[in-house]
């Protein structure tokens, strides 16, 4: 029987397929190696199924067009939870992920802060997770000057744009409802958040985030919606620090979620999945991941230090005396 299906959907592609299937093929072939390294229980790995099942009955560039869109979006978002061998794949399958390959993932969010310069610990809630299709509908902001946390912040509730996608399992996870009364009455529009939030943040501040390249792909997406562009403030991402710490063997490898690190370091998350509680747990994991990076950099030193003291010195042979040329 499998032979039969088989063979059957040899026929239905055809020998000579178009170059919009290929591609089709060969990113399905991907998504397939990748679906392991999801949680197969997840919403995600479900869709992702769903997905490459159309793809391997796609027959036509009609049918494939379609399918491909739905491919190539489904594993942008997923791309952000990938190992780095994967989101390398990625980057060169998906233009749209190329300038966020993990190339350069570190470098943009991995720069040490300026110490002399704020410090805006940011969390945005979505209606998604794919950028441009799902929407920002909650931003919380605060500024941290010298490693304390003061009283400027922005918290922004954003009302939805027409046509703006909403997965319901996003709204499950972060218990929001953008319909209700409530969000209605006390939200503003996105174009309004926008503004104020790029005014707000300002020059030479750093945003500190917990999976930031997310909330900076979001912000970004949002921002052309509406026909504004955000500053081009630098981010630095906890999350990618979290994970760069256990590939050092600086912190057991624990995982990266917020979730993982709060409980690891005995950090109480307070409305959990709501910006302003994340935004919190957010700073806790900062500071802590810090002091982590300071002992392990210290014991490092110390270590290098004490293979200088027990080295034996060198022995450092005489001089032989050169012979006088004979009378």
């Amino acid at each position: 029987m499998n032979e039969l299906v088989h063979d059957g959907w040899r026929s239905r592609r055809g020998v000579a397929r178009s170059a919009l299937l290929e591609r089709l093929d060969r990113l399905a072939a991907l998504g397939r190696e990748i679906r392991p390294q999801i949680d197969v229980r997840s919403p995600e790995a479900t869709r992702l199924l769903g997905i490459l099942v159309r793809a391997s009955e796609a027959a036509c560039d009609e049918h494939a067009t379609q399918v491909l869109a739905d491919l190539e979006r489904m594993l942008l978002s997923l791309a952000k939870d990938l190992p780095d061998s994967y989101r390398r794949r990625l980057a060169k399958a998906l233009p749209a992920l190329a300038p966020r390959s993990s190339a350069t993932l570190l470098e943009d969010f991995l720069e040490a802060p300026d110490p002399e310069q704020p410090l805006i610990v940011l969390d945005t809630e979505t209606t998604g997770l794919v950028a441009g299709e799902c929407q920002v509908i909650e931003v919380y902001a605060l500024r941290v000057q010298d490693g304390q946390p003061g009283v400027d912040e922005l918290h922004r509730l954003v009302l939805l744009e027409p046509g703006a996608r909403v997965d319901a399992t996003a709204l499950a996870v972060n218990g929001m409802d953008p319909y209700s009364a409530e969000h209605l009455r006390d939200a503003v529009s996105l174009h309004q958040v926008i503004e104020e939030l790029d005014a707000w943040i300002g020059n030479g501040a750093t945003i500190v985030a917990h999976n930031a390249s997310f909330d900076r792909r979001m912000l970004e997406a949002d921002a052309r919606r509406v026909g504004l562009e955000l500053c081009r403030a630098k981010w630095f991402c906890t999350k990618l620090w979290a994970q760069a710490l256990q590939r050092r063997g600086a912190m057991p490898a624990i995982g990266a979620r917020l979730a993982d690190l709060c409980a690891h370091f005995g950090i109480v998350q307070a409305d959990a999945h709501r910006a302003k509680g994340d935004v919190e747990a957010t700073l806790a994991v900062f500071d802590a991941l810090r002091r982590v990076d300071e002992a392990y950099e210290e014991a490092q030193r110390a270590e290098q230090t004490r293979g200088l003291v027990l080295a034996p010195p060198t022995k450092v042979e005489p001089k032989s005396k050169k012979k006088g040329r004979a009378a």
